[in-house]
């Protein structure tokens, strides 16, 4: 019995130094992708479970927190059988590859287009669009989550305004959602900057950003064009629509697939996509936009 209790205990010895080395790899492998921070110690935390969440989203494996077999395969922490296929998630490098894997510094945007352009910094109104509020709501107004944007004059300072659609005004979008649906679609795959810029409002609600001034977006695009300068996106799900009539917009939900190339790595996959267009004007605009990667 007394050897028994020594082998036990030897074993739980051994079983506790793997799961150390695996979580000390772990954490060195999420160190050099630029997700975890913290110590290199073999411990659990609660920075180690948020950056492997981080991972776990970016590549569209379950997000648990923890260090399962498929999330320490794809980081290279435990190699795969002869006979087990690649991981699915391989298709995507370790780089941010959706626009909404991207975190808008917003000051330091600010400050460099300041710089390129001469404005001035404090006319993109960082620390409005860091709050992520429209103005309104700073007034003390409550603002719709799909509220749009008018232009009250050119350029992306123009002030976010309540839109109120007349009566029986018809919402509708000149052409119809399925053909803007599909201009917008072909403008995202083109290197044209301003042709993907010309479908959003002065602010945007924009891919979990808040609300950011377009001069934000189109600084922010302009890096990930040259990080990604191939791109195509091609719709594989019918699309909904709905109207708020009160608000005088109309949200457009769809799924599309997209393929990445870089000259280096590829990526491809499909989203989860809704915006939300501003229809109770003659030229049409987004004016908030999400996207979601599709887990199978």
């Amino acid at each position: 019995m007394k050897r028994y209790l020594v082998c036990l205990v030897l074993s739980c010895s051994i079983i506790s130094l793997y799961g150390d080395d695996a979580t000390r790899s772990t954490q060195e492998e999420l160190r050099r992708r630029n997700i975890y921070f913290g110590d290199i110690d073999g411990r659990t935390s609660p920075e180690l479970e948020q950056a492997l969440q981080h991972y776990q989203k970016r590549k569209g494996l379950p997000v648990t927190g923890m260090d399962d077999h498929d999330t320490l395969r794809s980081l290279g922490v435990i190699g795969r059988g002869a006979n087990e296929p690649p991981p699915k998630e391989l298709v995507l490098p370790d780089e941010p590859v959706l626009k909404s894997d991207i975190r808008i510094n917003v000051k330091a945007a600010a400050t460099e287009i300041a710089a390129d352009t001469g404005v001035s910094a404090a006319s993109i109104d960082p620390a409005v669009i860091a709050a992520g509020e429209p103005r309104a709501r700073r007034r003390g107004k409550r603002a719709h989550p799909h509220e749009p944007l008018v232009p009250s004059g050119t350029g992306g300072a123009a002030t976010a305004e309540r839109s109120h659609a007349k009566p029986g005004a018809p919402m509708q979008i000149p052409g119809g959602v399925e053909t803007y649906l599909t201009n917008y679609l072909r403008a995202v795959s083109r290197n044209q900057l301003h042709d993907e810029l010309h479908f959003y409002a002065d602010r945007v609600n924009y891919l979990g950003n808040g609300w950011v001034d377009r001069r934000i977006i189109e600084h922010t695009l302009g890096k990930y064009y040259a990080r990604w300068p191939h791109r195509s996106y091609s719709r594989i799900e019918r699309m909904s629509t709905r109207t708020l009539p009160r608000q005088g917009v109309i949200v457009v939900d769809f799924r599309v697939g997209f393929k990445f190339e870089n000259g280096k790595v590829k990526a491809r996959g499909e989203t989860d996509n809704e915006i939300v267009i501003n229809a109770a004007t003659s030229d049409p605009r987004i004016i908030s936009i999400t996207e979601k990667r599709v887990r199978r």
